[in-house]
C-alpha cells in the first residue's frame, strides 16, 4: 500500500538506534571545486592582482589578451594565442611601484597563434603573419593598423628574415616603457646601450626586484603596441620610433613606431645613424 513503511526498521525508534549505534549518520560528501587552469595557478597570483589595481588600463594580461581575440573576431578573424604553462610572474611590489612611476606597462606576451580555433594547430608566431590578423581594425578609429598595408607604401619588410621566421617572441611577461627614453632620442646605437645600462642601475638602486634592461625585438613591439591599442584605443609611439634589436638581411636594426592614423611604421638604421624621433624603450 502506499502509506505501508519500507524501512526495515520502526521510525519512530530512529534515535535509539542512533544512541545504541545500530544506526551512523553519514554527511555528505563534498566534491571539490575543479582546479583553476594552469595560467591561473603558475602566473595569477596575489602581484598580479596587485599589478592589476596599481596600473589599471597599463596591465596588459591574460584578460587583455583574450580581448583582443574577441575584437579580431568581430571582424571575422577566426584566432586564439594559448597560454599553456604560463610562467611565474617575476615582478615584486617594488617593480610595480617603479613602473607605476616612469610610465611603463606590464605586457603579457604570447608565444604562439592558433588560425581557426577548431583545427586545434598552433604555429609559432611571426611579424609577418601576426600583422594580417589585422587586414581589418578591430578598433574602427585609425585609417590601417599598418602603413604598409597602404596601396603606396612600400611593403619592404615581407621578405626580410625578422619578420619571416620565428623566435621573435615567446610566452612571458614584460614590464615596458610606453615611450621611448626622452634621452635616448637622436643618439647612435652604442650611445643607447649605454642609456639602457644606466637605466637598469638606476632603478636597481631604488630597489628592482627585476633590473635585466634590455631592447624589444621587432615583434615584441608590434605586439606590446597592439595590445595595447586594441584594449584602449589608443596608440603607443605616435611620434617616434624604437629602436630594436632585429637585424634586417643588410646589417641595419629595426625600428618600429610613428603608430599614427595611418598605421604602424617600420624602418631600419645603421648602428652609427643618430635620428632626431629615433630612440629606445626599455624592456625587462
Amino acid at each position: 500500500m502506499a502509506n505501508e513503511n519500507q524501512l526495515p526498521f520502526d521510525p519512530n525508534k530512529v534515535p535509539d538506534l542512533i544512541r545504541t549505534g545500530k544506526i551512523r549518520i553519514i554527511s555528505t560528501p563534498t566534491i571539490p571545486a575543479a582546479p583553476p587552469p594552469m595560467h591561473e595557478i603558475k602566473g595569477e597570483n596575489a602581484t598580479v592582482e596587485r599589478a592589476k589595481n596599481l596600473l589599471g588600463k597599463d596591465f596588459l594580461g591574460v584578460e587583455a589578451i583574450k580581448n583582443m581575440e574577441t575584437k579580431l573576431k568581430a571582424v571575422g578573424v577566426d584566432v586564439e594565442f594559448p597560454l599553456n604553462n604560463l610562467p611565474d610572474f617575476p615582478y615584486d611590489e617594488r617593480d610595480l611601484q617603479i613602473a607605476k612611476q616612469n610610465n611603463e606597462m606590464v605586457v603579457l606576451r604570447a608565444g604562439v597563434q592558433r588560425l581557426g580555433v577548431s583545427t586545434k594547430t598552433d604555429t609559432l608566431i611571426r611579424l609577418i603573419s601576426f600583422r594580417e590578423l589585422f587586414r581589418k581594425n578591430p578598433n574602427l578609429s585609425l585609417a590601417t593598423v599598418f602603413y604598409c598595408f597602404r596601396k603606396d607604401a612600400n611593403d619592404w619588410d615581407k621578405t626580410e628574415k625578422f619578420a619571416t621566421q620565428t623566435g621573435g617572441i615567446r610566452l612571458g611577461w614584460a614590464i615596458v616603457g610606453k615611450e621611448v627614453l626622452p634621452d635616448s632620442m637622436n643618439k647612435n646605437w652604442n650611445q643607447q646601450e649605454e642609456i639602457l645600462k644606466n637605466y637598469g642601475e638606476k632603478i636597481k638602486d631604488i630597489g628592482a626586484g627585476n633590473a635585466n634592461v634590455r631592447r624589444r625585438t621587432a615583434m615584441e613591439t608590434t605586439w606590446d603596441t597592439l595590445l595595447y591599442y586594441t584594449n584602449t584605443d589608443k596608440p603607443l609611439l605616435e611620434k617616434t620610433y624604437d629602436w630594436t634589436s632585429s637585424q634586417t638581411s643588410d646589417g641595419q636594426l629595426v625600428s618600429v613606431g610613428e603608430f599614427d592614423w595611418s598605421g604602424i611604421g617600420m624602418s631600419a638604421w645603421q648602428p652609427g645613424e643618430p635620428v632626431p624621433r629615433l630612440g629606445v624603450c626599455p624592456s625587462r
